[in-house]
């Protein structure tokens, strides 16, 4: 992957805010900003959010078996 700050090919970035622009750099450019925490990805869902939709579905299941 390309640093977007220096433009040198590196394994992997860090996604950094410098002067209000989130950018993907490298280790050595991250120390021009803060570093930022990235959202998961779109279709990804906490843990969290899951455990509580499969207890949701457990009661509903059982209420349409016990009916």
């Amino acid at each position: 992957m390309i640093c977007e700050l220096c433009g040198e090919d590196f394994p992997t970035l860090r996604s950094v805010k410098i002067e209000g622009s989130v950018l993907m750099v490298c280790g050595g450019c991250s120390r021009f900003g803060e570093g930022v925490q990235q959202k998961p990805k779109q279709g990804e869902t906490p843990p969290t959010v899951v455990a509580e939709r499969l207890v949701m579905r457990e009661k509903r299941m059982q209420e349409i078996w016990v009916s």
